[in-house]
């Protein structure tokens, strides 16, 4: 940790910080005196200097300067660079003047809010100007060349990167002072390629991941494996998947209730979760359940759909029935409410030497006793 910079004391440095504090701290007063300690606290500084550290592959770190004495933190935001959309990632504590590392791909902007801690966000700071990041997506790894058949030359590579367009094969004669020369594209999540007709030369060989548009980035994220259902209490359903994306920012859950047209969104939940309680669907009825991961906002921004799940949302039964005779011939009946979900109770009777059970009345949701 870098140690931070201290005046010596008598210095021309250490004089004008105390004057500098003196002022901030007279021109506070001064502000109390005449607008009150409540308009004071909304009083919310801009940041400013953001620069974007983007050296690192797929990643940024954000430094500003905070010009503010009283914000509770600062909001990050990001968007597309063409886009006019801000999207929240997070807000960072009191008095920070950094963010990250936060994985993010090439083609996005950066800015920064200083937040108000009366009435937000209304009260919060204006942003600072968008700054735009381009880090590098990170290289395939672990290219081996097989030359076991003739004039044939088997290239194997490791990706590493979800961003690229396509991965393009280069290769170029050793010694030469020639360019890089295209032997070849292939799908970005291919990691082989085979090429016939390669003369008995010293040939250097390379995979490159390639961004062909660096402001229109598609996020390819992986497509979630699963999910799972389990039928809990209260007809909660809990689904669970798996993480094949380590770049999402969120993932989507879409259901689709038996007798609907089609899939709704029934939630969101942060990066890296791989469960979910659904909750507020109608008990008895299948749902079928589906998750994809997200990033951002637009059509290249989603994984393809998981595997679609099924399950059926139970309504847990009353229990501990209990009758006490009253006056008048009356009956009173209790039971223990188990369900969160119910609209009314049903109360059936059979009477000695009748087939079958029928219906006597119906309570409320919640009711827990009927005479």
């Amino acid at each position: 940790m870098a140690t931070p910079l201290i005046p010596l004391k008598g210095s021309n440095i250490d004089s004008i910080s105390r004057c500098r504090s003196w002022l901030k701290f007279l021109l506070g007063i001064a502000f109390c005196a005449c607008f009150g300690t409540e308009a004071k606290a909304q009083m919310v500084n801009a940041p400013s200097n953001l620069v974007v550290d983007a050296s690192v592959a797929e990643t940024i770190i954000l430094n500003w300067q905070d010009n503010s004495f009283n914000e509770s933190g600062f909001l990050i935001e990001y968007r597309q660079v063409g886009t006019t959309t801000p999207i929240a990632l997070g807000s960072t504590g009191q008095n920070a003047t950094s963010a990250g590392p936060i994985g993010a791909p090439p083609g996005f902007e950066w800015r920064v809010t200083a937040v108000s801690p009366v009435n937000p966000p209304f009260n919060n700071s204006f942003p600072t100007a968008w700054v735009a990041a381009n880090p590098p997506i990170k290289a395939p790894t672990g290219l081996t060349v097989n030359t076991s058949t003739p004039e044939t030359v088997v290239l194997n590579w490791t990706n590493l990167t979800n961003f690229a367009f396509y991965n393009q094969i280069q290769y170029k004669f050793v010694g030469s002072s020639a360019d890089w020369a295209s032997a070849g594209n292939v799908a970005r999540t291919t990691s082989t390629f085979s090429i016939g007709g390669i003369p008995p030369e010293a040939i250097q060989w390379r995979v490159v991941a390639v961004v062909d548009n660096i402001n229109n980035v598609p996020t390819y994220l992986s497509t979630p494996a699963g999910p799972s259902a389990s039928v809990l209490a209260n007809g909660q359903v809990r689904l669970t998947w798996t993480d094949n994306s380590g770049v999402e920012g969120n993932y989507e859950i879409q259901r689709q209730v038996q007798g609907e047209p089609g899939f709704t969104t029934h939630a969101y939940t942060l990066g890296n979760v791989t469960t979910y309680d659904v909750v507020g669907v109608p008990p008895t009825v299948p749902v079928t359940f589906r998750v994809r991961a997200t990033y951002g906002a637009g059509p290249n921004f989603f994984s393809p759909f998981s595997g679609a799940i099924t399950a059926t949302p139970q309504m847990p039964a009353p229990t501990g029935l209990a009758a006490s005779v009253l006056a008048n011939g009356q009956i009173r009946l209790t039971w223990v409410d188990n369900s969160a979900l119910e609209g009314n109770f049903e109360i059936q009777r059979q009477v000695q030497g009748q087939s079958g059970f029928t219906t006597q009345a119906y309570t409320l949701g919640n009711v827990t006793t009927y005479d």
